[in-house]
């Protein structure tokens, strides 16, 4: 039944992905203090860095840019991530 309920899903067009996969960021705008919900899905939009067993270091990258629909205002979130896909550095850039 597992496999139909797939199917009827794909033709509704509801996501594929587990709620575990999924990383939801909140990014507040500093011109227009608009809150803007942001989602990440963990298996498609990490970039993998290949490190070497025992190298130390991020294992992946995420930049995405960040758009409201108030002002111009584009902002760039940066995160990195352990081997565990924890996020072990942020950082969020403003234009302007």
């Amino acid at each position: 039944m597992g496999f139909l309920k797939r199917i009827s899903s794909f033709w509704r067009g509801e996501a594929q992905v587990e709620e575990t996969d999924v990383l939801w960021l909140v990014v507040e705008c500093d011109k227009c203090n608009e809150t803007i919900r942001v989602r990440i899905n963990k298996k498609t939009d990490l970039q993998n860095e290949f490190l070497r067993p025992g190298e130390a270091g991020c294992a992946f990258t995420l930049k995405k840019e960040v758009l409201g629909k108030r002002c111009s205002n584009l902002m760039e979130v940066c995160l990195k991530f352990d081997p565990r896909c924890n996020i072990i550095s942020k950082r969020l850039r403003t234009e302007g």
